[in-house]
Parts: structure tokens; C-alpha cells; sequence
């Protein structure tokens, strides 16, 4: 079976190339995973802020009418932000993070709501960092880059899934549009000879 990390070409030296462009190394896995204590129990709070203010814009708010979704997907928000201090990725992480974009691509979410929301986490994950009395200044910049760093390897990731769903789909579409109009066009001609 193929996977999408195979399908995008994403092998250990793409991914190792795309970490080093984003100077994102071990160390900084290592000082997140560190900090899984400590952020851990912010997490359900950021997720929450997320949706109170997500829910104040009715174009995304359609997408959690029903209260049971909602729930299913903080829950899975909540396992996402806590994956980013668990470590270095693994194959499974990489896959995750472009089957992420391909779900929002393939339920409609535009774009501007997707980039906004991993700056919304990054934000409140941040100002969490940036208030725990038992890090000292270096360490909370230190762990505010390399949050950073991670999160944007996640967009990177997830942006080239749904760029590439959304032009097989608008390709599919250009396709379906072609052969209407040619089956429209037999249509036509067969019923102008039988006239």
C-alpha cells in the first residue's frame, strides 16, 4: 500500500533536508519532550479558547453543528498539541501530519482557517511557555523556537497534502466539465440529424 509520504516523496533525507532548512534538530525535539510535563496540562485550556473564539465566525461554525463532532475533535486537537512534545517524528507522525491537510482540503476547510488555527496554537502555547515560573528566560525562548520550528514542519506538511488534493480535485472537475460538454455536443449533433 502507498502511503502519502510515499506519494510526496517524503523519505528520511526529505525530511531530514526539510528539518535542517528550518534548523530544527534533535535538541529542540529533545527541550519539547522536556517540557510535556509542563505544558501538558495547559493544552485542554488552549483547545478550548480555540473553539469558543473558532465559533464566533459562522463560516467555520458550520462544521460543528453537531456537539458530538465538536467533542471528537477537540479531543483529537488536544492529542495533536501534545504530540509536539513527544519528540522527534516518526514515519507515522509524518504520515499523520499529511493526511491532516488532505481531511480539511477534502471537508472544505479553507485555508485562512487552517494556518490561522497553527498560529492561534502557537500563540497560546507560546504565552504558556512564557508564564511557567520554573523556566528561566533562555529555556522559554529556546522552547518558543523550537515550538516554532516544529509547528511549521507540521504546516509545511500538511499545506503540500491540501495544495495537492485540491488540484487533483480541481483537475478532476476540469475533466468532468470536458466531457459533459463533449457528451453534450454528440447530444446536440445527434438531435439536430434526427430534425
Amino acid at each position: 500500500m502507498t502511503t502519502l509520504a510515499d506519494r510526496f516523496k517524503i523519505t528520511d533525507a526529505e525530511r531530514d533536508q526539510r528539518m535542517a532548512f528550518l534548523h530544527l534538530g534533535r535538541d529542540d525535539f529533545q527541550l519539547l519532550a522536556g517540557l510535556r510535563p509542563l505544558i501538558t496540562p495547559h493544552i485542554p485550556a488552549v483547545v478550548d479558547a480555540f473553539y469558543v473564539e473558532l465559533l464566533r465566525h459562522s463560516e467555520p461554525r458550520r462544521f460543528f453543528i453537531n456537539p458530538k463532532t465538536l467533542e471528537r475533535v477537540k479531543a483529537g486537537q488536544r492529542a495533536y498539541l501534545a504530540v509536539l512534545f513527544a519528540g522527534e517524528p516518526d514515519d507515522a507522525y509524518i504520515e499523520q501530519r499529511l493526511m491532516i491537510g488532505e481531511v480539511h482540503e477534502r471537508i472544505g476547510v479553507p485555508l485562512k482557517w487552517y494556518i490561522g488555527a497553527m498560529g492561534f496554537f502557537l500563540h497560546r502555547l507560546a504565552d504558556a511557555l512564557q508564564s511557567e515560573p520554573s523556566l528561566d528566560a533562555g529555556r522559554r525562548l529556546a522552547a518558543v523556537l523550537a515550538l516554532t520550528k516544529v509547528m511549521n514542519l507540521d504546516l509545511q506538511l500538511a499545506m503540500e497534502s491540501y495544495a495537492s488534493l485540491s488540484l487533483r480535485m480541481k483537475t478532476l472537475d476540469q475533466r468532468i466539465r470536458e466531457t459533459a460538454d463533449a457528451l453534450n455536443s454528440v447530444l446536440d449533433k445527434n438531435g439536430e440529424s434526427h430534425a
